[in-house]
């Protein structure tokens, strides 16, 4: 079940780039704020456990 969430809000966030990458003319700018929702969707991802940290100290 966690899988089909994590694909829902994927889909969800692919959704959101797209939007925002056709609504955003200049793409510079639109590739900045894609860069920065897709930290954010990380950092949030594993912040709620639904990937594992791939980090190795």
């Amino acid at each position: 079940m966690e899988i089909i969430g994590g694909k829902v809000l994927l889909l969800f966030v692919r959704s959101l780039f797209s939007l925002f990458i056709f609504k955003l003319l200049k793409g510079m700018k639109a590739m900045r704020v894609s860069f920065v929702y897709a930290i954010l969707v990380r950092g949030s991802m594993l912040n709620f456990g639904l990937l594992p940290d791939f980090i190795v100290d």
